[in-house]
């Protein structure tokens, strides 16, 4: 699953330097807005997360037999009929319709077979990340217009420059809406 870097970076620095809810979160040091997502974020050097995940991407498609997928966030989120469809495809999975829509709740959570079985003692902690997918009961498609790069912040701007070749190669192989 990729996502453009105009929007991943933006999204991520707001995540963690405006949002009030992730400075009650437990870390060493809080976030301010005008912080430095490549020098003030300790967990990981987040102006290599795409180049990162192209290496694995086309390491995982060395392999004999095998064709990494790829997905756009934003074209899923716009188009969950079409895309969907093609990914169960591709993995063999037969296709249902149902599976554009699913029941609200954190209650829905505790049926999951993923990682979000942790999220009993996690959750009233990280509850503000998963909130919007928590109340959804569809896709809800990205309404939000594209950002130039000069409007970004210049530690924004690096990470976007550093992450667009990454992005755009794995943009080409992926599961298209109209192929």
């Amino acid at each position: 699953m990729i996502r453009n870097p105009l929007y991943m970076y933006p999204s991520f620095k707001n995540t963690i330097t405006v949002d009030p809810d992730f400075n009650q979160v437990p870390f060493e040091s809080k976030f301010t807005a005008n912080a430095n997502i490549i020098d003030d974020y300790p967990f990981f050097p987040v102006k290599y997360y795409y180049h990162f995940m192209y290496r694995l991407w086309k390491a995982v498609g060395s392999l004999q037999d095998c064709n990494p997928i790829v997905i756009d966030a934003d074209e899923l989120s716009r188009r969950p009929d079409i895309l969907l469809r093609k990914y169960l495809k591709a993995v063999g999975f037969p296709w249902k319709e149902q599976l554009l829509t699913w029941d609200t709740g954190k209650e829905i959570t505790r049926g999951w077979k993923t990682s979000l079985q942790r999220m009993d003692s996690t959750l009233k902690t990280w509850e503000v990340w998963y909130q919007r997918a928590l109340e959804s009961s569809t896709f809800m498609p990205n309404t939000k217009p594209l950002p130039s790069i000069e409007s970004l912040t210049p530690d924004l701007q690096a990470c976007v420059s550093t992450a667009m070749p990454y992005y755009e190669a794995m943009f080409e192989r992926r599961i298209k809406v109209h192929a």
